[in-house]
């Protein structure tokens, strides 16, 4: 790993791996928090969100065992709902497929009369189902994952990971389904719309030609997902390795003077409140401070060159250096740069520290 490729943030795991020896329990779960929020699309606002946020204002804190387990208890409870709700509005997506039919509710053959739309009809009727089916595991590895973060103390960032890659894909997933059945079921329209045809069976086989050169389109598109998903999955890790660490080919220079009232109450309050909106405030007090490393300013002002509009997250950096928090990381000797390789660091799945 090179500075250079540090500072690009494209692989995560390379990151981690470097890394990994360094961070405290904190950032352990301050990054399986950030790796979470990457579910809130997924999930409705409400308890889900508020337990991501419980996890990162305890990250590092030892909490009781019964805490944990009502937390856990109210998203159990909580789970149900959510997946209903998921699954419910799938349908609503889907429901002119008509997901719930049973096959034999449709004539393939009447008075030897064949029905070229019936099989078009058959197919979007079974996608449908299976979009509603997508949507509802998804929304399950969703809530199963956040559960992690509160379920038990313990290394959980790489199965995090895991979940919510494979939360990703199913709602892709769930879309693509939804798609092709919307898709046939147009086309079975089409078709029923002809009326009576000269060939039944010929317009029956195109029918059916259709069906395969529709599902084949799907499935090419379904098996790119996984590459899609995890490479993502990577990036969105390096991204946040690098707000959350800055960079650790430099040394950093923090001069207590700049630690004035306004700075630290100011720095508070974003870091408490998620006040990302506050960070011009802040550059403000660091200047007034007569803070003048350009690393710092530069994050805060947004303007890094390979950081150009950071999405600041719980764990910044500079908040940790203001606060004073995990100093310990910040004290070490920078990285030193070394030649690009390939190791059990580099696989999704690598190996962590305790997160209490």
């Amino acid at each position: 790993m090179t500075e250079s490729q540090w500072l690009k943030a494209a692989d995560g795991d390379a990151m981690l791996a470097v890394v990994q020896d360094r961070l405290s329990p904190r950032k352990w779960t301050l990054l399986a928090c950030g790796v979470a929020h990457r579910l809130s699309d997924l999930l409705p606002p409400g308890l889900f969100p508020d337990a991501i946020r419980w996890a990162e204002d305890t990250a590092g804190r030892l909490v009781p065992d019964s805490v944990r387990s009502t937390w856990d208890r109210r998203l159990v409870d909580e789970s149900f709902n959510v997946i209903a709700g998921v699954e419910r509005r799938q349908r609503d997506i889907v429901h002119v497929c008509d997901p719930d039919a049973d096959d034999r509710q449709y004539q393939d053959e009447s008075e030897r009369r064949v029905n070229p739309a019936v099989p078009l009809y058959q197919e979007a009727s079974r996608a449908a189902a299976h979009s509603i089916e997508a949507a509802g595991r998804t929304a399950q590895v969703a809530t199963d994952a956040v559960r992690l973060l509160v379920r038990e103390p313990g290394p959980v960032l790489a199965d995090l990971r895991r979940r919510t890659v494979d939360a990703q894909e199913g709602a892709a997933t769930a879309g693509l389904r939804a798609a092709l059945a919307l898709e046939l079921f147009a086309k079975a329209n089409d078709v029923a719309d002809k009326g009576q045809v000269k060939n039944p069976r010929l317009e029956r086989s195109r029918a059916m030609e259709t069906i395969h050169r529709l599902q084949e389109h799907a499935d090419t598109r379904y098996v790119a997902l996984s590459g899609q998903k995890s490479r993502a999955d990577r990036k969105a890790l390096g991204k946040l390795l690098l707000e959350q660490l800055g960079n650790l080919f430099r040394p950093y220079r923090f001069n207590p003077r700049w630690r004035t009232e306004a700075v630290v109450g100011i720095a508070r309050a974003i870091d408490e409140d998620r006040a990302v909106e506050r960070y011009p405030i802040l550059l403000d007090a660091l200047l007034d401070a007569d803070c003048d490393e350009e690393d710092i300013l530069r994050h805060v002002r947004g303007t890094e060159p390979h950081h150009p509009h950071p999405t600041h997250a719980v764990g910044c950096w500079v908040l940790d250096l203001i606060l004073q928090k995990d100093e310990p990381l910040y004290a070490r000797p920078p990285l030193k740069s070394t030649k690009s390789g390939s190791g059990p660091g580099m696989q999704l799945g690598l190996a962590e520290g305790p997160l209490v």
